[in-house]
């Protein structure tokens, strides 16, 4: 590689020396790169809590940072009420958490007397 640098630059130019140089430290910092986002993305699969009903918001609420305080979490019962609000949410600040099958109804107060 140096030596066609050398011909195509000329053998004289500083020019023609520095290049192998500089493409041996991208390729370095490159591998370096890579293996700091493959760590991040084991990091965040390993920190990921998956839950099927949830349609998480991307805001998150968190006291020490005093961030998310507009979140809120929606309780729906059933996949087509949940399908409404999904589609009409704020996807940063709303979730949706679906009861999935929907509980029964309440009871009635006279019964209870």
């Amino acid at each position: 590689m140096a030596r066609t640098i050398a011909t195509v630059a000329g053998a004289e130019s500083s020019f023609s020396q520095n290049i192998p140089a500089k493409v041996k430290d991208t390729e370095e910092l490159r591998k370096e790169l890579q293996n700091v986002k493959k760590l991040a993305r084991e990091r965040a699969k390993a920190i990921t809590l998956r839950i099927p009903q949830l349609k998480d918001c991307k805001n998150h609420f968190d006291k020490k940072k005093e961030k998310g305080k507009g979140t809120m979490v929606f309780i729906c019962e059933g996949q087509s009420a949940a399908g409404s609000i999904t589609s009409c949410r704020d996807v940063n600040n709303q979730a949706v958490f679906v009861l999935n099958p929907a509980p029964c109804g309440t009871l009635n107060v006279w019964d209870l007397m």
